[in-house]
């Protein structure tokens, strides 16, 4: 749909209706707006782009057959582009340290009202910022546990007790992949997860 050899906002604007909004192939997905219509689902396995759980997000697989298009429930922030308007109504939450799990909020926030989708044939690679935040392992680790409690609550409308059960479980399988990986900071990674 978006070529990866550029990228053109007019060339974008011109493939998507006037309520829809984009994200570059770079990335891989794009916003549609609900009611416009006009994609086939019928190829696609609905657990692909997922936001479950304890706020835990996968991104999409899918195979050759798949469609170009993959429903999602929330995208990536790298490049995308918002229409003024829409982020002028959802903005990027307002998280404390290090951004972890932004991007999931504010586009969850979208996928209320428009369809998002990631583009099958895109490529992106994720090139990690440094930051002086995320060389505190523990604090990195506490800040996770604490946006995916935003996230739960008020994305997927978790409620107490079941807000608490879930990330509880999440805590579980989380501490149980830090023991096993068992990397340079794994103390830390553990205690922040706890505290």
């Amino acid at each position: 749909m978006f070529g990866r050899e550029r990228f053109d906002v007019e060339d974008v604007e011109r493939r998507t209706t006037d309520r829809a909004v984009g994200q570059c192939a770079d990335q891989g997905g794009f916003i549609h707006d609900r009611a416009a219509g006009g994609v086939d689902e019928k190829t696609v396995r609905p657990e692909l782009g997922k936001l479950f759980g304890a706020a835990i997000n996968c991104l999409p697989t899918y195979t050759e057959s798949t469609g170009d298009l993959i429903p999602a429930d929330w995208l990536n922030s790298t490049c995308v582009f918002y229409r003024t308007p829409l982020y002028a109504r959802e903005k990027f939450p307002e998280f404390e340290g290090y951004s972890f799990l932004e991007d999931v909020h504010l586009s969850a926030r979208v996928g209320r009202t428009h369809q998002l989708y990631f583009h099958r044939t895109a490529t992106f690679e994720h090139r990690d910022a440094p930051s002086t935040f995320k060389r505190n392992t523990r604090e990195l680790a506490r800040m996770r546990v604490r946006h995916q409690r935003l996230v739960a609550h008020d994305i997927l409308g978790l409620r107490e007790p079941m807000l608490t059960l879930k990330l509880l479980l999440h805590r579980l399988f989380a501490s149980v992949s830090i023991l096993r990986q068992r990397g340079p900071t794994w103390s830390q990674e553990l205690l922040g997860t706890w505290t």
